[in-house]
């Protein structure tokens, strides 16, 4: 909402501008980052260690 207020914009039209940016264009739900916390408690990832898990749509650009 700052971010509305300083351009002088509804809150509503900033996030479409940030949703816009992102690959997927929309904000993840909270049921995905849940879904993806269960599956790295789960036995199913018992082999995976040290790496970071993006969560985000594929906004952060990969080298």
């Amino acid at each position: 909402q700052d971010a509305a207020v300083r351009e002088g914009v509804s809150a509503a039209d900033v996030r479409q501008r940030f949703e816009q940016n992102i690959p997927v264009k929309r904000l993840g739900d909270p049921a995905e980052m849940g879904a993806a916390v269960a599956f790295l408690a789960s036995q199913q990832a018992a082999y995976i260690t040290g790496t970071a898990l993006r969560l985000d749509g594929g906004a952060t650009p990969v080298l």
